[in-house]
């Protein structure tokens, strides 16, 4: 895995699984509406405006490699989901159009190919996995490019996943000229990315610290995604000796709040608030309270494993 490559690369190595763990956020990105723009629209107009002859920037991403040629996904799941999805859609397109092939600036594609890298190799597994909550829900539509949307577990991220589908599939059917899909694929598929490839037991520590300072482009990192970087980040600082069983607890933990929350259809910032109201007594946002109660603590580690 090259540190600078393209979309088209990433995904064109042979019997590579990209993995996003369970204790990572499920898909979040939005469809605009009522004339808004949000992540995903965003995500199709960046290409839309992409000018010719020029690359295409489509951020950083971040991995662990765990076992075998699976790589866990820490930092760029939004865009790289969003980039599964459309390439999902596109290839439904194609078949629906009866394109088999097609030629893009000198260069050849086939609809089949394009399946094959991007979702389900002739040999080998599939190339992209979600969090395991969505995962049968995200294998039927986007994986086997289905067209079946029905609803499996409610959760907030598989209605996500289907807006992000419908979009796509919507503003690729009002394309009378194949030329246009045929460009969307070409800027995407050799989009420019960074990668970070991160492999031994020291791994986890690394990501830690990389992760506590990262951004994500396309949906600021909510408060609680904060908290998460922040006591991972207190782990690595104040207990180097346990520091990465204690980092897979936090991941364990944070794993089961996700899954839970993306039951409700309340914020994950406003239960974090409940818990602090009710919890700290604290009138500081929810992230200041708690990092004023840990950096009060004699022992942080310990306080740590009590409150989460």
């Amino acid at each position: 895995m090259d540190n600078q490559t393209t979309i088209g690369r990433l995904f064109g190595e042979d019997m590579i699984t990209f993995v996003i763990p369970s204790y990572q956020r499920a898909y979040s990105w939005r469809v605009g509406k009522d004339g808004r723009i949000a992540q995903v629209d965003m995500f199709l107009n960046d290409i839309i405006d992409q000018p010719n002859n020029s690359s295409y920037f489509l951020g950083h991403y971040l991995f662990e490699k765990t076992q075998g040629n699976r790589y866990e996904l820490i930092d760029g799941q939004q865009r790289l989901t969003t980039t599964v999805i459309f390439m999902s859609c596109l290839v439904k397109e194609l078949r629906k159009r009866g394109i088999v092939g097609f030629e893009y600036n000198m260069m050849q594609y086939a609809t089949e190919q394009i399946y094959e890298r991007y979702l389900q190799p002739r040999y080998g597994s599939q190339k992209f996995e979600t969090v395991p909550e969505d995962s049968s829900f995200f294998n039927r539509l986007i994986i086997e490019c289905n067209s079946d949307y029905r609803v499996e577990t409610g959760r907030r991220s598989e209605r996500r996943i289907r807006e992000a589908t419908s979009f796509f599939e919507e503003k690729m059917a009002a394309q009378s000229d194949n030329k246009t899909l045929f460009r969307w694929f070409y800027v995407i598929d050799n989009a420019t990315i960074t990668t970070f490839l991160l492999s031994g037991e020291s791994a986890k520590l690394t990501a830690t610290q990389i992760f506590a300072f990262q951004n994500d482009r396309g949906l600021g990192l909510t408060t609680l995604e904060k908290l998460k970087a922040f006591l991972m980040h207190q782990i690595y600082r104040n207990n180097t000796i346990n520091a990465l069983s204690n980092i897979h607890s936090i991941e364990a933990k944070f794993a089961s709040i996700y899954n839970y929350i993306e039951r409700l259809e309340t914020k994950e910032d406003t239960v974090l608030g409940y818990h602090c109201s009710a919890f700290l007594s604290s009138y500081s946002s929810p992230l200041d309270a708690i990092k004023e109660s840990l950096l009060r603590s004699d022992d942080k580690t310990q306080w740590i494993h009590f409150c989460k």
